[in-house]
């Protein structure tokens, strides 16, 4: 039914697999449903996500297993932009269409050697790190610059998060320990309410109490 009418999936496998679950991905892509790979946690990126989904549906003990090598990566670029029903925009290389486009550095980069055209689409599936992009153009915009951003200072924007982070732990410090406070003062309150050795809710009376 989702393939009849056209209903697109955003599969985020390490978030399903951190929830304890997993969507059966092959038997989706075999039914012909729409889906795009994404990501819904503020420290994964795409090449964590297509990592994921490469070994999730290799392992699970089901009927249908396995991804072809290039699957992710499709999944990720195509797959996506069909998911938005913007594939006449953006999700491959082509003449007309916007210009999405990411780089990587290679100098030095160990995780995708020996670079070869045989392997290098596998390598980039399970074995690319989002830390080494160098560019990252929307658009035709430039975004992302010999590894640094050109609109935003993000040694401030971290710096910012970090500081809030620890405000944000100490103010739960504090409220843990009026949370407990609040507890023992209630403790207190039902010993000086109820009478010790008097269970009869009838025969309950109050007296002063200093808290």
């Amino acid at each position: 039914m989702m393939a009849e009418y056209g209903v697109a999936i955003a599969h985020c496998p390490p978030t399903n697999s951190i929830l304890g679950n997993c969507a059966y991905l092959p038997y989706m892509l075999h039914k012909g449903v729409k889906v795009g790979l994404g990501t819904d946690f503020p420290t994964h990126n795409l090449f964590n996500v297509m990592l994921s989904v490469s070994q999730q549906h290799a392992i699970m003990p089901r009927p249908m297993r396995g991804l072809l090598p290039w699957t992710p990566y499709e999944l990720a670029t195509l797959g996506s932009a069909r998911a938005l029903r913007w594939e006449d925009q953006i999700g491959t290389l082509e003449v007309g269409k916007r210009a999405d486009v990411v780089t990587i550095d290679l100098t030095c980069n160990t995780s995708l050697f020996p670079l070869n055209v045989g392997t290098l689409m596998l390598f980039l599936s399970v074995n690319g790190p989002g830390t080494e992009v160098t560019d990252a153009l929307v658009d035709g915009h430039f975004l992302r610059r010999d590894g640094k951003f050109t609109f935003l200072d993000e040694a401030e924007i971290m710096g910012r998060a970090q500081y809030w982070c620890e405000v944000h732990g100490r103010l739960h410090a504090g409220a843990g320990r009026r949370s407990a406070h609040v507890r023992a003062r209630s403790r207190r309150i039902s010993a000086a309410v109820t009478p010790p050795g008097n269970n009869n809710k009838d025969e309950m009376r109050s007296r002063p109490c200093l808290l």
